[in-house]
């Protein structure tokens, strides 16, 4: 039936609506392959490996998420205490896009478990990334602005 043109105006209108359907839906499929990380995006469109950087991002905030990492040049080299670091800055800073919550929640995941980062360890997160925000305006601050150009 579909080899030929489509005569019925219902199932003209029905298959052409399936070809343009789509979920706007992007995964992020993460796992091991013998002792290497694997991580790849799944979207609609395109598959997309990410392995020569080590991460990706996906939804309203992954330009601000990917450009945080990319800025703390996160690599996989990193210590997990790094890259837990790391992940939290990129999610808070991904937070001024338009549906980005502020909850999180961190999982870390190893060959042998999943394991999620307690609230106790968020809240030490979040002092410290309070902590490099203030750090860093302060330091500015301490330029005197209104001296003569150097």
């Amino acid at each position: 039936m579909l080899r030929g043109p489509i005569q019925n105006t219902f199932l003209s209108n029905m298959l052409e609506s399936v070809v343009k359907f789509t979920l706007n839906t992007v995964v992020i499929l993460i796992g091991f392959k013998e002792d290497e990380a694997q991580i790849t995006e799944i979207g609609e469109v395109k598959i997309a490996n990410v392995r020569d950087i080590s991460f990706d991002a996906v939804g309203s905030g992954a330009v601000q998420a990917t450009n945080t990492l990319l800025f703390q040049r996160h690599c996989k080299n990193d210590s997990l205490a790094t890259t837990i670091y790391d992940v939290y800055k990129a999610k808070r800073n991904a937070e001024v896009a338009q549906g980005v919550g502020k909850e999180t929640d961190l999982m870390v995941l190893s060959k042998s478990r999943l394991e999620k980062i307690g609230e106790a360890r968020l809240k030490d997160l979040d002092g410290i990334y309070a902590e490099e925000l203030k750090l860093g305006r302060q330091r500015a601050a301490m330029l005197n602005w209104n001296t003569a150009p150097r």
